[in-house]
């Protein structure tokens, strides 16, 4: 297993997952604050709840001196009460994971969301540290924000930072049930999607599809600069209702770049009139976020 430079200071052992649609990022902090990373492993969702409680019982035989546990996941879920409400792709709901964690693993545990908590990493360690106000975008499979307002997580039990369902368009279908949601245009995978279905060359993701438009491919532009569009809209109505002072951008498309935050600076900047202008630049804590998120606020509910 491999150590990090010590994030976290000195402090009580605890372990962490970050669980996702394939696999469980698993990680551990040790007493002098040095992050260990555990082999990912392959989601168990065949298995329920059940399957991924074993899971952490059985890596907490591996790090047995650990005082705490935390476990985040994606869709709709309340950290403040613990319960999964929905998951759809994990095929969790309403599932009391913090109390069945507890009574399992014998610990103190933190359960939330995956994106509110990679987010909360990239205020407290990352690219939204410094300021009081913030929006962490995560632009992947699908779209969702973290927001810190006045230095505090926003989360309205697990209803804030849908974003990617902001309606900005009659169209396509979005997989909730509405038309034009913004994560039907804008995602990295709405973008290899849209490119494919316009030019009937399928394409794997938006990484191709902005190499294809470097290319001088119409079609390529037309899909990436739509999805810019939408995505600086989507920028502009958060920031203009929360006052964010900082836009971070994280999530497969990040990998784009100055190729994505270049021109994306200067359509919200184009769009903003009277709201405040927020800074965008690209979340610094990469495909890591989750984890060392997960760890602090395991970290966190063990001091208390």
């Amino acid at each position: 297993m491999a150590a990090r430079e010590r994030l976290f200071g000195q402090g009580p052992v605890v372990l962490a997952f970050d669980v996702g649609g394939t696999d469980v990022k698993r990680g551990w902090v040790d007493a002098e604050g040095s992050l260990h990373e555990l082999q990912t492993v392959p989601t168990p969702v065949a298995g329920g709840a059940e399957a991924i409680i074993e899971l952490a019982a059985e890596t907490l035989q591996q790090v047995p001196e650990a005082r705490g546990f935390s476990m985040v996941v994606p869709g709709i879920v309340d950290s403040a009460s613990g319960i999964a409400h929905s998951s759809v792709n994990l095929g969790y709901r309403d599932v009391p994971f913090r109390q069945l964690l507890q009574t399992r693993l014998q610990l103190p545990v933190f359960f939330g969301h995956d994106v509110a908590t990679a987010g909360y990493a990239e205020h407290v360690f990352g690219a939204a540290k410094g300021v009081d106000s913030s929006a962490v975008i995560t632009v992947g499979t699908g779209i969702a924000a973290a927001l810190i307002i006045a230095g505090e997580p926003v989360t309205s039990r697990g209803w804030a930072g849908e974003l990617g369902h902001v309606q900005i368009a009659d169209g396509p279908a979005c997989g909730c049930g509405a038309l034009g949601c913004l994560e039907t245009i804008a995602s990295a995978a709405a973008i290899a999607r849209r490119y494919s279905e316009l030019s009937g060359n399928t394409v794997p993701g938006a990484r191709e599809v902005l190499e294809r438009m470097q290319q001088g491919d119409p079609q390529a532009a037309e899909v990436w600069e739509s999805a810019l569009d939408a995505l600086s809209q989507g920028i502009q109505i958060t920031a203009g209702l929360l006052g964010v002072e900082r836009v971070v951008i994280g999530g497969g498309l990040a990998q784009a770049g100055d190729n994505l935050i270049v021109p994306l600076q200067e359509k919200v900047r184009q769009r903003t009139t009277v709201t405040k202008l927020p800074e965008i630049i690209l979340a610094s804590l990469g495909a890591k976020a989750g984890i060392i998120g997960s760890l602090l606020r395991a970290r966190e509910i063990t001091k208390q």
